[in-house]
């Protein structure tokens, strides 16, 4: 975090300790991940989430769960279950979008 002082670093590292304890327990809770560890194809480990507080994260784009949502609506996002598209209504005329939900 190239020019963060500690007690931006503090700040930050509170905050995603009170999503942990609160957001992300509780959902949790309601449903489970899917698995407990996930990994890239390579075998490498993936963190449920990457903040300032890592390297690899360039800027703060706030917590999953959270207003704006900028990391999606649900604080553990598709570990819970698998991503899939829901929309397919609105694509086409009235008619095919009717023949495409009774298909």
């Amino acid at each position: 975090m190239t020019g963060w002082d500690d007690g931006q670093r503090d700040d930050l590292a509170r905050q995603l300790q009170l999503w942990k304890e609160n957001e992300l327990e509780e959902f949790t809770t309601r449903q489970p991940e899917r698995q407990s560890q996930f990994e890239t194809y390579g075998g490498l480990p993936v963190e449920r989430l990457y903040t300032l507080l890592d390297e690899a994260q360039q800027e703060d784009i706030g917590l999953p769960g959270q207003f704006p949502f900028t990391r999606g609506p649900y604080p553990t996002m598709y570990r819970g279950r698998v991503w899939t598209m829901r929309q397919i209504a609105g694509f086409g005329t009235g008619e095919d979008t009717n023949r495409r939900f009774k298909y």
